[in-house]
């Protein structure tokens, strides 16, 4: 060190930060900190961790290397860590560079530290770097949330409440920069470029409005605006390839993005030549012993759990330095005195003038040092100290015809100290921002020569780069070694491709084929929800199951490129370069599923989150409720690496219960584990990831880096809870959970055009991870489900929007189970009408009037009756009371009594004109009065016996056959028997012969009809049987696979409850995991009532009893044919 400066070979830590959270201050930062008398311009950058803020601080350093890079999940800056070097535009200066812990860490989650941190930056810096990755938005902004608490961790003055402390912040805070890291926008508004500061104000511009949402969007807003009038903006694209980022500290400029080069040099020149000179809240200009000074009340203050008060702070550096400026200032006296007196003198005036000088030097001295010496108390003590040691020099070396002189030397002397009229104390006592240092008095010595008064030592003859303070690594900042990845790719299963060609929408095989997507819910400017009727027909016209992935997260992420990769195109879904977003409400594309014959696999991409221009934080919330009500499998996108910030951003996770209700006013659920067995499963997939998955020096797999960011925190503290609260929500709602890496796919320019490029144009990297996300979500995604395990089809898909999207528009929240019940009305109405109207044209095809026996009208509808239950049963859902499934009985049997009726119409219209028929010659005769002659009778029998003959030999008469011929045969019998009495050729006796006869053949087609009839009634009594069986057997069978189905969603639930009770008794939370027993039970007990029989055993019954009353064939025996069921199904 010298010229009052230090020189650094690399950076030391300033600021520890323990494990505990406690700060303390590294006593070797304040050494080298203590021997710069220099003015310092100090740069603090902050921002969450890993997103490249000590790449930018090394830049600043000149430097390739020093602030130590990571390149594993884990953060490497803990505490503040310093890096004192020459400025480079302002001489006699030291720029002194801080690069703070990264905001956010998941691993330590104290919101409070993070808080001290951030604070700590502020107080101490003159540029203040907010430094965060890809585009602005709602969300980046929350993550300075540190900012809105500034006035919670500092005072002005204590105990005075009539400061304006805004005022007070604008006069001492540091000017503030936005670097804004891996930027792949245009910076364009409505189609016109703008400046990178433009786009940071269009992003801090308050809404209107007094609701809560607009009120928490504007209060970091304006917390940015108020505290920090002075703003500047850098976009900087991404330096290189994510390969070579890993060693990014080893490229030259030439290596790296030339745009991104010129960037950080735009950044660096605006830091030297636009950062003013560190200064306390008074205007007192900061050198590095006072910075030191500062950071030692700062950091004790933070300790002692106390606020930080500014004037205090002030006060207590200004007495410990102005106490060491009057011992610096005497003590340059005194070795001045003692180096240029020569006792004795040659005369007092000899001596009076080396006092006057070495005293003027030592005025000077304190002059420079001090500040806010309120009342000159240690101007005065400095007057009292030299006074006393120029009367011990004129006491013990004066002679005594000097004696007379050296009294007026001590009388006059106090005058020198009006400190305004001081020749060379030009400045004021209080000395505010300047980029020129003071000049520093130089006393000549005996030789002549003139020397600088302070010199610096190196301390034990060292150069600071020899610190035993272990660097942040454990190594040489310099050369720290980052393990690499192994290179070895994971195994991932083959995704198949769908082959062939997209037409335009076509209509096939219960499914829709999409040539594009379509929007599915528009959002209006007024945040006005509303389904699209193209989307919704669309869905209706496929009755296939459903698999819907949905994906949420930030605008301008990169979530439309992932769903396109899962329809299997390039293009599709609509990729945005500028910084407005581009997809609003929520958009759908149906393809064939890749892996599930006969499934439909439908895509829906969201409107990004924390849209700047929109702000409404409800709308927000509602985007997100409905793509997980929606879907099957949620993805949630975000950039970077996983911070606490990113798992924060997830709040609209722990707002899901204010925006659903399971069932109506039932408070006592576990509304945890009611969401769990309805939600969807979750991958977090993390973009542009350039990190190595090790933790604590051990490789991880993605799904443990997650699971490392969703550990809970021990304690009850507010900080606690709030770093709890969505890790709990997370861990809770969505036991099924997957994490997929990203490399950055290509270079920035590339990224524009990122809809035109192959694969073999990206990163290899990533296409591999990009196809083990689609096989993942191809082989895994299970099909969409209802509340109960109820599948859903495209239809029901439809209705599910615009029943949620009615009840968001009228103002009330969603409840699943009324929603169920909702749609379970409709459908199962629609059900009961599709199931109806396949048997009545089923039945009108196939049957042909007159039937030629009931037998064959009996199996037709059997047949019939059989399809439309089946049909009813696979449509319909949660049937409470089995209400529609009887009103489709009861329909049936209505449509078949119909059928029968008309078909033994048909069979007696048939049989009529039949014996109209072949009885006209007899009807002829009879005219005529041929039968009325001798003989006739024999004739007339002779014709009748011919016609009855040809009438049963006729086929296709129907069930009425019989029965239309006796009532002609009753009908001609008094006909007869005028004929059998007429007849003068048959005696008395053959007459009795033929009438006895003719009774006799009338009572046979009597006993021949109603034979007939009884087949027919009994027929109908079976096929009412019949009827009853085929709807209980295919009852029952649903009735079970529900059962099964939901006792695995029990299961499924139950195991992730005993998996989160075994983490809570493994990380120490033994107090939840006790109270997370009893939830358990409960499932247990669900879970067993779910494969009780009782309840099949009920529905049977009010099938049976409510049946009764419209098929008597069953009546008295549905016990019993449903005991003999039961027996088959059990």
């Amino acid at each position: 060190m010298a010229s009052n400066r230090a020189t650094m070979p690399a950076p030391v830590c300033l600021i520890e930060n323990s494990s505990t959270g406690q700060l303390r201050v590294n006593q070797q930062a304040l050494e080298i900190l203590s021997q710069i008398d220099q003015p310092v311009v100090v740069v603090a950058i902050v921002g969450l961790y890993r997103t490249g803020k000590s790449y930018l601080m090394n830049k600043l350093a000149g430097k390739r290397s020093g602030f130590s890079l990571g390149s594993t999940v884990q953060p490497h800056t803990k505490g503040i860590w310093m890096w004192c070097v020459p400025h480079p535009c302002k001489p006699g200066h030291t720029l002194v560079l801080l690069d703070t812990e990264g905001l956010g860490d998941v691993e330590k989650g104290d919101q409070k530290n993070d808080n001290w941190i951030f604070t700590l930056a502020v107080l101490l810096s003159s540029t203040l770097v907010y430094n965060s990755m890809g585009p602005i938005t709602d969300s980046s902004v929350q993550n300075l949330l540190c900012m809105k608490e500034l006035e919670e961790h500092l005072k002005v003055r204590a105990g005075d409440g009539s400061l304006d402390i805004l005022k007070v912040f604008l006069r001492f805070f540091p000017s503030f920069v936005w670097t804004v890291r891996d930027f792949t926008l245009n910076v364009c508004v409505d189609g016109k470029p703008i400046t990178a500061d433009e786009y940071l104000s269009n992003w801090l511009r308050v809404k209107t409005g007094a609701s809560d949402a607009v009120q928490a969007y504007n209060l970091s807003c304006r917390c940015i605006q108020n505290y920090f009038p002075s703003r500047k903006c850098f976009v900087f694209k991404k330096p290189t390839s994510t390969g070579m980022l890993e060693r990014i500290e080893e490229l030259t400029d030439k290596d790296l993005d030339p745009a991104f080069v010129e960037q950080t040099k735009n950044f660096c020149s605006h830091i030297f030549n636009n950062t003013e000179t560190k200064t306390m809240i008074e205007g007192s200009t900061v050198t590095g012993r006072l910075l030191g000074r500062l950071t030692e009340i700062y950091v004790e203050t933070i300790g002692s759990g106390q606020t930080l008060c500014l004037d205090n702070a002030v006060l207590v550096v200004s007495l410990l330095e102005n106490s060491a400026a009057v011992q610096s200032a005497l003590t340059h006296y005194k070795e001045q005195m003692k180096e240029r007196v020569s006792f004795p003198s040659h005369t007092q005036k000899e001596l009076s003038d080396l006092h006057d000088q070495c005293e003027s030097a030592a005025i000077r001295i304190f002059l420079e040092r001090s500040f806010k010496d309120e009342g000159q108390q240690h101007e005065l003590e400095l007057m009292r100290l030299l006074q006393e040691e120029l009367e011990s020099i004129c006491t013990r070396k004066s002679f005594p015809s000097d004696q007379e002189h050296v009294t007026d030397i001590l009388v006059k002397q106090p005058e020198k100290w009006k400190l305004k009229d001081y020749e060379s104390a030009s400045h004021s006592t209080v000395r505010h921002r300047s980029d020129q240092p003071a000049s520093h008095s130089t006393v000549p010595h005996r030789s002549g020569q003139s020397a600088s008064h302070s010199t610096v030592p190196h301390r034990s003859g060292q150069s600071a780069s020899h610190s035993t303070v272990p660097h942040r690594s454990g190594q040489s900042a310099s050369h720290s070694t980052v393990p690499h990845r192994s290179g070895q790719s994971a195994s991932h299963s083959t995704v198949p491709h769908r082959s062939g060609q997209w037409t335009e929408t076509a209509i096939g095989n219960n499914t829709v084929a999409m040539p594009a997507p379509v929007c599915l819910i528009e959002n209006s400017s007024t945040g006005q929800l509303q389904g699209t009727k193209q989307a919704l027909k669309i869905l209706s016209q496929i009755d296939q199951p459903v698999v819907v992935v949905a994906i949420v997260g930030l605008y301008r992420t990169g979530k439309s490129y992932l769903m396109n990769k899962l329809a299997g195109k390039r293009s599709g879904f609509s990729l945005g370069s500028t910084i407005q977003s581009h997809t609003k409400g929520i958009w759908m594309w149906c393809v064939p599923h890749p892996c599930k014959p006969g499934h439909t696999l439908v895509l829906l991409d969201t409107e990004g989150l924390g849209d700047v221009e929109k702000g409404d934080q409800k709308n927000d919330n509602w985007i997100f409720t409905l793509a997980v009500l929606l879907s099957s499998t949620l993805v949630y996108n975000s950039m970077g690496t996983i911070t606490d910030s990113s798992v924060q951003n997830l709040h609209y996770v722990t707002e899901l219960t204010e925006h659903l209700e399971v069932k109506a006013g039932d408070g006592n659920l576990d509304i945890s584990s009611e969401f769990a067995r309805f939600f969807p499963s979750f991958v977090w997939t993390v973009r542009d990831f350039s990190l190595d998955l090790i933790h604590d020096g051990k490789p991880i797999t993605a799904d443990e880096y997650l699971n490392i960011s969703l550990k809970l925190k021990t304690g009850s503290s507010r900080d606690v809870k709030t770093y709890n609260l969505p890790r709990e929500c997370i861990r809770n709602y969505f036991p099924s959970r997957k994490c997929f890496v990203f490399k950055r796919p290509t270079s920035d320019d590339k990224m524009k055009i990122i809809e035109e490029l192959t694969d073999s144009d990206l990163e290899p990297a990533f296409v591999e991870q990009t196809k083990n996300f689609c096989a993942h979500i191809f082989n895994n995604t299970e099909n969409k489900t209802m509340k109960g395990g109820f599948t859903v089809t495209g239809r029901l898909l439809g209705r599910l929007v615009e029943t949620y999207l009615d009840t968001i528009t009228s103002g009330k929240v969603p409840c699943l189970d009324n929603a169920v019940l909702a749609l379970s009305q409709i459908e199962n109405s629609a059900a009961v009408q599709s199931a109806l109207t396949h048997y009545k044209e089923q039945m009108k095809e196939r049957v042909s009037f007159p039937s030629h026996t009931q037998k064959e009208l009996s199996d037709l509808h059997g047949l019939c009756e059989d399809a439309a239950v089946r049909i009813f049963l696979e449509r319909s859902f949660k049937d409470e009371d089995q209400r529609y499934q009887l009103e489709l009985m009861k329909c049936l049997q209505k449509e078949y009594e119909s059928i029968c009726l008309k078909n033994k119409e048909e069979s007696e219209k048939c049989c009529k004109a039949l014996i109209a028929s072949l009885s006209r010659n007899v009807e002829d005769k009879l005219s005529s009065g041929l039968y009325m002659e001798i003989g006739g009778y024999k004739q007339y029998k002779s014709d009748k016996e011919c016609f009855i003959r040809q009438y049963k030999d006729t086929p296709g008469k129907g069930i009425q056959a019989d029965e239309v011929l006796k009532e002609y045969l009753h009908g001609s019998e008094t006909m007869g028997n005028m004929i059998l009495a007429a007849d003068k050729s048959l005696s008395k006796q053959q007459k009795r012969i033929e009438e006895d006869q003719a009774r006799r053949d009338a009572v046979e087609q009597d006993r021949r009809a109603m034979q007939e009839n009884q087949k027919l009634l009994q027929q109908l009594l079976y096929d009412q049987e019949r009827s009853y069986k085929q709807n209980m057997e295919q009852l029952l069978q649903k009735m079970k696979q529900d059962q099964q189905h939901a006792s695995k969603e029990y299961e499924k639930v139950l195991q992730a409850k005993l998996r989160e009770q075994q983490h809570l008794l493994e990380s120490g939370f033994h107090e939840k995991a006790k109270k997370l027993e009893k939830e358990v039970r409960r499932l247990k007990d669900k879970k067993e009532e779910t494969q009780s029989r009782s309840t099949l055993s009920t529905a049977v019954e009010t099938v049976g009893n409510v049946a009764s009353l419209f098929l008597p064939g069953i009546a008295g025996r549905a016990l019993g044919l449903a005991s003999s069921f039961f027996s088959r199904l059990f």
